[in-house]
């Protein structure tokens, strides 16, 4: 295991394009990563890749409180001066790709263990993911209190997945729970819609996307309506092909 600079590894890793701002009440704008590292508040993974598992910890004690919760070391905590709250970033050794092609098993994996990280550290359930507080920015308190990247079973050695290992049940409907929930549950009903006979590509694309924003309806918070349609594209061309 090599040491590492996080912040740098937080710069390589940054998606080639990505959405950030300065102020979200004015909204996000895509931009090439060099542009966005400029901004105070970025996209942190790449759309179909995540590197990093982030939480949002509302309390002025954030930055320290992971150490009497007994949780792992974050790589990245970044303070908001004002009120102590802090984005908590954990960096993977191997990112885990969640693209409809990749092996469902490590994406559920990944899911359970965020999870119950983010139940650990009694982080923000609400929390998009999206988005975090840019530790290149000097508009943050940045601290890496761990400057080694984390196995994902390393991570998972500090929290309890045994309620999540039956696969049959579905995750809790937070964090990449969602994703995996929308996923898993998305794809078997789009097995079964793709054999209509009547069905033009069209319309099964049309009817796959509906179905992603009916699921997607159902969570608190729902998911990015630009995120479920991505999802909803990549499932209908997989089942429609195969």
């Amino acid at each position: 295991m090599n040491q590492i600079d996080p912040n740098q590894v937080f710069r390589e890793r940054m998606p080639r394009h990505a959405f950030a701002t300065d102020d979200l009440t004015h909204g996000l704008h895509l931009y090439e990563a060099a542009e966005a590292l400029r901004l105070a508040i970025v996209q942190f993974n790449a759309k179909h890749s995540i590197a990093w598992l982030a939480y949002d910890v509302d309390r002025p004690t954030a930055a320290i409180d992971w150490e009497d919760l007994h949780a792992p070391a974050p790589n990245i905590i970044l303070v908001n001066r004002e009120n102590g709250h802090a984005h908590l970033l954990y960096g993977l050794e191997n990112p885990v790709h969640n693209y409809t092609e990749a092996k469902p098993k490590p994406q559920r994996y990944l899911a359970a263990v965020d999870v119950a990280l983010c139940d650990k550290l009694q982080a923000d359930e609400g929390y998009s993911k999206l988005l975090c507080k840019n530790p290149l920015h000097p508009q943050w308190i940045v601290l890496t209190p761990r400057l080694f990247l984390y196995d994902l079973a390393e991570l998972a050695d500090y929290v309890d997945l045994e309620k999540y290992k039956d696969r049959r049940r579905r995750l809790p409907t937070t964090g990449l729970g969602r994703n995996c929930t929308l996923f898993e549950t998305l794809r078997l009903w789009a097995y079964r819609e793709r054999r209509q006979p009547w069905l033009s590509e069209a319309m099964y694309f049309e009817s796959v996307k509906a179905h992603a924003l009916a699921i997607n309806a159902g969570f608190r918070p729902p998911l990015p309506h630009s995120e479920v349609r991505a999802t909803a594209r990549s499932v209908a061309r997989w089942t429609w092909r195969r």
